[in-house]
């Protein structure tokens, strides 16, 4: 490494240091920012086109699976999650479990077939139990002790699998783009210039 011999040209490079410092903040932080809503944007793609959408007219309350994908921070601390309760559960599969309604409230979904449950209209009163309600057209039930669970989807690999390798080029590029815009230039095989002026 060359060594810099006066103080104009340590001052010089200490002020490119504090420019790609400034730039690398602000770029790449702003990268990361669009990258992942890019992330957000493919799993909603990858839930539509495996058939995972979810439809709140199915399950009264419940989100739609491809509605719940959301960025959470900024940078280098941002998180791509979910505020589907079900989101963990599609991806990974699902043991038998339990479903219990929230307080007071009754689960409700529509049913694929609603001759499975016994019927009972609106004005009946039902204590406890899984019904089918033929005026609302729904399912309703004060709980179910032994849900059958699911396989797992894993939906979540196609989507990082198609956008990993155009994120981390874009986030690449960010990155060289602060380094030649603070002053810095890459050498010919992408790397700094480690001449004397540079490094």
């Amino acid at each position: 490494m060359a060594t810099i011999k006066n103080k104009s040209k340590i001052a010089a490079v200490k002020a490119k240091i504090k420019k790609l410092d400034s730039s690398l903040e602000r770029n790449v932080r702003d990268e990361v920012d669009d990258q992942a809503e890019k992330l957000v944007d493919d799993i909603e793609q990858t839930i539509v086109r495996m058939g995972l959408v979810g439809d709140p007219s199915d399950k009264p309350g419940q989100i739609a699976l491809k509605d719940s994908f959301i960025t959470v921070g900024s940078g280098g601390d941002i998180v791509v999650t979910s505020t589907a309760p079900h989101a963990a559960a599609i991806e990974e599969g699902a043991s038998n479990h339990p479903i219990m309604p929230d307080g007071d409230n009754l689960l409700s979904f529509v049913p694929e077939n609603p001759s499975d449950y016994p019927q009972a209209s609106g004005d009946e009163y039902v204590p406890f139990g899984t019904w089918y309600d033929p005026e609302e057209g729904v399912v309703f039930s004060t709980g179910i002790e032994d849900h059958p669970g699911n396989k797992p989807y894993n939906y979540m690999l196609p989507a990082q699998r198609k956008w990993w390798p155009f994120a981390s080029s874009q986030i690449r590029g960010s990155v060289k783009s602060s380094i030649v815009s603070a002053g810095f230039r890459p050498d010919a095989s992408g790397g700094l210039d480690r001449g004397p002026d540079y490094i």
